[in-house]
């Protein structure tokens, strides 16, 4: 089975924020392959807040790789809106 936001809920509610942070992407991953790429940049916007609770070091890591999904995510999320509106 997937990662659902519930168990992010879960993990963020015990204050395991890595591994909410990284049930968050598996959710987002699995929202872009399901092409619901607004979804996923949902998901991936809510990783960003988890990771406020990082280290910096691990915060500034995350933060790259996220703000790279996430520019994917919208950059896909546009395309489908302009195709929609063909």
């Amino acid at each position: 089975s997937f990662p659902t936001r519930r168990s992010s809920d879960l993990y963020e509610a015990g204050g395991n924020w890595k591994r909410a942070a990284n049930a968050l992407r598996a959710a987002a991953r699995h929202a872009q392959q399901r092409h619901a790429y607004s979804e996923a940049a949902q998901l991936l916007e809510r990783t960003l807040w988890i990771a406020e609770n990082f280290s910096d070091e691990d915060r500034d890591n995350l933060e790259r790789e996220i703000h790279g999904e996430l520019e994917m995510a919208l950059a896909s999320a546009d395309g489908v809106r302009q195709k929609q509106k063909m």
